[in-house]
């Protein structure tokens, strides 16, 4: 049984200070938990057992232990060529969260998709704020569809889910171009690492990436953070309520069925 795990307060908040833990308290109060997002690359063999759990670089013994153990106990549908099943290479997008507790912290974590990643398992940069919605205090949250091709290159497909708002002026369709602009240019400079089937890599994938431009900031965002953050799967579980709805991968290689915490 793989239990939530108590990490020292001080090896955690060491490890997880930088960007690319993703927290969701860059500067943790007490009482705050700290959500974060990590690729974790899974081999696995044509029988859906995994040969290879692997997470990037510079996090603490204690978190890349636990993390992999639990991925590594989830359940792998291998990819097929001709009704063949392939040994296959898939990353597998980790939601994790530690609450505090007495002496540290508690970890959790639960299953938030896979597919492709950013390359090395780095995070995203940030596309460019356009300077004509900056200036005029236009926000937008929006998702970006981003095909992969083979060798990890991006091209930009469509919008998804967008929404505009804020300004002094009506938002227009030229405020909608200014965005498209400025985030086909972010597109073309993204990098990742393709899914593999049979040791080749899978020569078109389909990704969607969130995205917000906010001009909020401060204790407010802080606090919007922090509630989205205990919202969260990876929160309830790591507190010990149980779960909201459970996410399901849509069209990877491989499919992921995350075995239910307190199970394997």
């Amino acid at each position: 049984m793989l239990g939530k795990k108590v990490i020292l307060l001080g090896a955690l908040l060491a490890a997880l200070g930088g960007t690319q833990a993703g927290v969701a308290s860059d500067k943790p109060e007490d009482g705050a938990v700290m959500r974060f997002h990590v690729n974790v690359r899974v081999d696995v063999d044509a029988a859906g057992k995994p040969t290879l759990v692997e997470m990037p670089e510079g996090y603490p013994a204690p978190v890349r232990d636990f993390v992999t153990r639990r991925v590594a106990s989830w359940q792998y549908l291998p990819a097929s060529r001709d009704g063949v099943p392939q040994s296959a290479t898939t990353y597998v997008r980790v939601d994790a969260c530690a609450v505090p507790v007495e002496g540290g912290y508690r970890l959790d974590v639960d299953f938030d998709g896979n597919g492709p990643r950013a390359a090395g398992g780095q995070p995203l940069p940030s596309p460019r704020y356009p300077h004509e919605a900056d200036m005029r205090g236009v926000e937008a949250e929006l998702t970006v569809i981003v095909n992969i091709d083979g060798q990890g290159h991006a091209s930009f497909e469509r919008f998804e889910n967008e929404a505009f708002h804020g300004g002094n002026t009506r938002i227009n369709a030229g405020t909608r171009k200014a965005f498209e602009t400025e985030l086909r240019q972010w597109v073309q400079t993204l990098r990742f690492d393709p899914e593999r089937v049979a040791g080749q890599p899978v020569p078109k994938s389909e990704v969607s990436i969130p995205v917000l431009f906010s001009q909020s900031g401060g204790r407010a965002e802080w606090e919007a953070r922090q509630a989205e953050a205990k919202a969260s799967n990876a929160c309830r579980l790591a507190s010990g309520s149980p779960p909201a709805l459970e996410p399901v991968a849509l069209n990877p290689a491989v499919k992921v069925t995350p075995r239910p915490a307190g199970d394997g």
